[in-house]
This record gives structure tokens, C-alpha cells and sequence, in this order.
């Protein structure tokens, strides 16, 4: 028949992919060289995409998912493609997008891929400002994506070399604070402290002095107040006064988005209770990443 002959020579240079829309049009999509083509299943032509990012190198690496009206493509080297039929015989082709979070923040997963003593000091806390890390880790690659410090998200800019950039401030950073109490031994660098009223926590980052605490909040209200207990894991300090400190803390609490030319792309997708999944990450190939379900671009957290 004229639909075997059409698969058999497709076979040949192409990975074939089923894509039935409804009981009434289905397709066979042929994904070779950097194109795409639909056919119906009387062998027909359906509509095609050209200029793709698929190339032959990788098409036997390709995997995806159909998912209504739409094909998810991906491959560890190639960002995630979107297909989606249109029409009869049209077709659209867009890399993944992960949707917007709150304000200018991107609903992606982020992991840190340098090692675990690498500090990340920002050059301030808003707008364009300079990244400097302890250890070699920028490239130029990474201009357009986003790290995180202490959760917050920073638009990498420009790449001046391996441990200098620039980034612009996404969502509001932290300030660090210098804590007047009545005895600093009670803590330490890396100590996890607590407000004893409003609950900011923060983290101790230096001890200048017998009665100084440097400290940046993690979590709560972001300004520490200049009155009541800071409460740490060796004990207790009442605290007479508080300030902003100079500068930034070089910290090791900060990580990257997961997914990038830099680190590569999801080498799996996958459906599981109306989530968009990914999987076989070529730097953590064991993590797998879930959307909040029923919205398979939000990869949010919670």
C-alpha cells in the first residue's frame, strides 16, 4: 500500500513518531535532518517543519512525548522542543519556555553544580551589579541564564572570566547586617540564628568583634531589628543595635538553573499525574523534575 511504501523509505533516514490527534487524523511524524514531516496515515503529506535543531547526529538519541495536540522533544544537548499541530496540515515548533514566577523570576528548577565550598558574593543587592565566586565557574555561555543567591534570582549579564561577572537583580537580595549584641561568643560563622520575636532567621557570615554579629537573612522579614534576642544553636545574645554592613557575604548558598547550554537539557520526558516531567540530566542524570500539576511550564516549587 502507498502508506507502507511511505514508511519504508522514511524508516530509512528518519525516527518516526505516532501522533494521533483524535480517532479520525492520525499521523506518522518524521523527524529527520533539522526537519520535521507530518503524514496522515494514507500516507499523505500533512504539513512539515524546516530549520529545526535536530540534527542527524542526534535523532537516534531523541526521545518525546504526545500529549494532545502537542509533541515535547528533547534531547541532552538540544533545549527542549514544543510541537504543536495547528492545523489539518500545520504545525508550530518553539524551545520549552518555563512560565514567569512572581515579579521577574523564571517558574524553573535550579541546582548548584559547583561544589559545595564555593562562595557566590554578590556586589550589592539591586539592579546591575557585580558576581564574584571563590572558584573558577563562569562562562560565557552562562550570559542569559540565572543563578540564585539565597534563593533570589540574578540575570547573569556578562562574563568577565572564570570567577567574575556581571548580573542584573531579579528579586531583591538580602542585606547583610551587623548585629550589636551583648556577647558574639555565642555564635558562629555558619551558625543558623533566629530573631526571638518576628522569627527572621539569617545566617552568621562574620563576628567582628565581642559584640558584633554579621548576619544575612534566609528567611522571614529581611531587616533584622535593633531590639530583642538572637537566639543560635550555642545560646543567646541580647541585641542593642543594627546596620547594614558594607558589603555583600561571600556565600556558599546559591545554585544555578538546571537546565541550560552550560549544564545541557532533559534527555527524558515523561507524564505522571498531569505533570510534565524530565529526566536524565547529562550532569545529574538521578534527579528527576516535576511541574505543579496541570501546568507542565511550572516547575515552581510547593
Amino acid at each position: 500500500s502507498r502508506y507502507c511504501s511511505v514508511l519504508l523509505t522514511l524508516m530509512a533516514s528518519s525516527i518516526l513518531v505516532d501522533f494521533n490527534f483524535d480517532p479520525s487524523q492520525k499521523y506518522v511524524l518524521a523527524f529527520s535532518n533539522t526537519r520535521m514531516d507530518a503524514y496522515l496515515d494514507d500516507g499523505s503529506a500533512a504539513g512539515n517543519l524546516t530549520s529545526a535543531p535536530w540534527t542527524t547526529a542526534i535523532l537516534n538519541d531523541l526521545r518525546w512525548l504526545v500529549e494532545g495536540d502537542t509533541v515535547f522533544l528533547c534531547e541532552q544537548s538540544m533545549q527542549t522542543q514544543v510541537i504543536k499541530r495547528t492545523g489539518a496540515s500545520s504545525w508550530s515548533r518553539a524551545a520549552f519556555a518555563f512560565d514567569g514566577g512572581v515579579g521577574s523570576t523564571v517558574a524553573q528548577p535550579y541546582y548548584k553544580f559547583a561544589a559545595n565550598d564555593v562562595t557566590l558574593q554578590p556586589g550589592g543587592y539591586t539592579g546591575s551589579i557585580s558576581l564574584t565566586t571563590s572558584a573558577s565557574f563562569f562562562v560565557n555561555d552562562h550570559i542569559g541564564t540565572r543563578i540564585r543567591f539565597l534563593g533570589r534570582e540574578i540575570l547573569i549579564t556578562g562574563v568577565t572570566n572564570g570567577t567574575t561577572a556581571t548580573g542584573t537583580v531579579q528579586e531583591t537580595l538580602p542585606r547583610g547586617h551587623r548585629l550589636t549584641v551583648a556577647d558574639s561568643t555565642k555564635f558562629q560563622v555558619g551558625h543558623v540564628v533566629e530573631h526571638s520575636v518576628d522569627g527572621t532567621k539569617g545566617i552568621v557570615f562574620a563576628i567582628p568583634s565581642t559584640t558584633e554579629v554579621d548576619v544575612i537573612a534566609s528567611e522571614g522579614i529581611e531587616i533584622f531589628p535593633n531590639s530583642g534576642i538572637l537566639i543560635s544553636p550555642d545560646g543567646q545574645s541580647a541585641i542593642s543595635g543594627a546596620t547594614y554592613t558594607a558589603s555583600q557575604p561571600a556565600l556558599t548558598n546559591w545554585d544555578e538553573q538546571v537546565f541550560s547550554d552550560v549544564r545541557g537539557y532533559p534527555g527524558v520526558v515523561g507524564l505522571h499525574k498531569n505533570r510534565l516531567i524530565f529526566a536524565d540530566h547529562p550532569e545529574i542524570p538521578d534527579m528527576i523534575f516535576m511541574s505543579v500539576a496541570g501546568q507542565y511550564f511550572n516547575f515552581d516549587l510547593g
